[in-house]
């Protein structure tokens, strides 16, 4: 009996293993927990009525001070003209919400992630502009080689159909249209898994509501008693603020205050230049690359790294930004950019990411 139990712990163990290794699976349950489970429910379903991401992270669902609800408003952009512009995101969680209405003088809208490849064919008869848009902890790890390069690839043209009603010339040669000139590419991004392996074992393993419950006590007394959180997650100095802990760990990959020496930087901007010079010449009117600070970059702004200017005010660096730091970092009340609770901007901060946007597609659009 005992070796029975034993071997059926093995192939749940190895079953879950297996389960938390692929994103594309974890998505699904996530989307299915999020959508076809309630609050009451037994397993999977962790949630609050208003924290964001960093509190259900830390299990500090009691601690209302870092609630705040997703205000995500996205009222219909004013064109300029025509709509003449076909736009591309490669992106991530933080334009992931952003329906085509919001941006001014689009004709298409394309969005993907590194979890969702897809293969666009550009139509030369629009201006097509790709902007590429990342948070700032994992603009090195997806940048600074030229891996990313062999996934972001071109493809053929389709063939074009032959014409109708001519007569065949000789030779058996079929006349055909002379095509359009097109470009196609897929849009992917690799990434290490390893990092999120247990978070996602412990999420398919261990999310029971009774469990849950007692962590949140946990989490209760370390933050009432000790001023800490738990998990990834990083009490501000000021004590009015969560962070994710790998972005503000001294020495960590992601981690603002780590020094970026020169030669990682310059190996970041080749990398784009590389990836714009090649975008280009498939036929992109124009690609941008914007960075997203994080929300310890912009509240917690001490021993920072500077990464983003460095990388922005290279002089080697081809790919025009569209440069959201500058506005947040002088901004009068930074609080108000950056949702409480979660590694995300609030309405205010996204709006003024928009505008931005929308400036240079309404630039673009009269070209």
């Amino acid at each position: 009996m005992k070796k029975i139990f034993a071997y059926i712990c093995v192939v749940i163990g190895v079953g879950a293993l297996g389960v938390s290794s692929v994103p594309r699976i974890m998505h699904k349950i996530w989307d299915w927990n999020n959508v076809h489970v309630n609050r009451s429910a037994w397993w999977c379903k962790h949630s609050n009525m208003g924290g964001g991401d960093l509190v259900k992270l830390s299990y500090l669902d009691d601690i209302k001070k870092f609630w705040a609800y997703k205000d995500y408003q996205f009222p219909k952009a004013a064109d300029s003209g025509k709509k003449n512009i076909n736009l591309y995101i490669y992106g991530d969680s933080y334009t992931e919400d952003i329906p085509d209405s919001a941006f001014a003088n689009v004709n298409e809208y394309h969005y993907n992630t590194k979890l969702k490849p897809k293969t666009y064919v550009l139509d030369t008869g629009k201006r097509n502009i790709l902007i590429i848009e990342i948070t700032e902890r994992l603009t090195l790890e997806s940048f600074s080689s030229p891996a990313i390069y062999n996934v972001l690839k071109c493809g053929e043209p389709p063939a074009a159909a032959p014409v109708k009603n001519e007569p065949t010339p000789p030779g058996n040669a079929s006349p055909v249209a002379a095509p359009r000139r097109k470009a196609s590419f897929t849009l992917v991004s690799k990434t290490n898994y390893s990092q999120i392996i247990n978070t996602n074992l412990e999420y398919v393993l261990f999310d029971y509501k009774a469990i849950n419950r007692i962590r949140q006590y946990k989490a209760d007394m370390n933050y009432g008693l000790f001023h800490h959180a738990s998990g990834d997650v990083a009490i501000s100095d000021n004590g009015q603020y969560i962070f994710f802990k790998p972005t503000v760990e001294q020495g960590g990959t992601y981690s603002c205050y780590t020094p970026v020496p020169d030669d990682q930087l310059n190996s970041t901007v080749s990398t784009l230049n590389e990836i714009y010079e090649h975008y280009k010449k498939a036929g992109f009117a124009e690609v941008y690359f914007s960075v997203i600070p994080g929300a310890a970059t912009i509240l917690q702004p001490d021993n920072y790294n500077a990464f983003i200017p460095r990388l922005y005010g290279s002089p080697a660096l081809k790919m025009p930004v569209i440069d959201v730091y500058s506005i947040y970092r002088k901004y009068p009340d930074p609080a108000s950019l950056y949702r409480k609770g979660d590694t995300h901007w609030n309405n205010n901060g996204l709006q003024i990411w928009l505008g931005l946007v929308n400036n240079e597609l309404r630039k673009q659009s009269g070209r």
